[in-house]
């Protein structure tokens, strides 16, 4: 998958452009889910942390507010979405920030509008391919 979406960020401003990150974070949300019940576990474990911090009766948002991107990493399957989901997201993805939002603060633009679509099409393509070949079926493993 990363392969794919680097296929994707061939699109995009060269040099160092201050919203590259977040588009490319925003791809890899739009392809990637975090495993519900490994979620559910670290989620739970965390509650027991922070009862045991002196934080009585932890919110949901407490919670969420406190887990960071390493400990989910460390504890959490990946797993890619399906292919709809996946297409329906990566679209909206791009025309965001192919539009206004996808520019800097002097007005440079994140996305080359043509080359964008272009790559988009033809990665269209891959991920429809994918529904019979499974190849892009998989689930990130890592290591507890």
């Amino acid at each position: 998958m990363w392969h794919f979406m680097r296929h994707l960020a061939v699109g995009a401003t060269k040099g160092n452009h201050r919203l590259y990150a977040t588009f490319i974070g925003q791809l890899s949300a739009a392809i990637f889910q975090w495993d519900r019940v490994d979620l559910n576990l670290i989620k739970s474990a965390k509650r027991e942390e922070l009862i045991h911090s002196n934080i009585r009766n932890p919110s949901d948002s407490d919670i969420q507010a406190r887990l960071d991107r390493k400990e989910l990493s460390l504890h959490c399957r990946r797993m890619t979405q399906s292919t709809e989901v996946i297409t329906e997201r990566i679209q909206a993805v791009l025309e965001l920030f192919d539009g206004d939002s996808g520019r800097d603060t002097m007005g440079v633009p994140l996305l080359h509008h043509e080359r964008i679509w272009e790559l988009w099409k033809q990665q269209q393509c891959m991920l429809s391919a994918s529904r019979t070949l499974k190849v892009y079926s998989f689930t990130l493993r890592q290591a507890h």
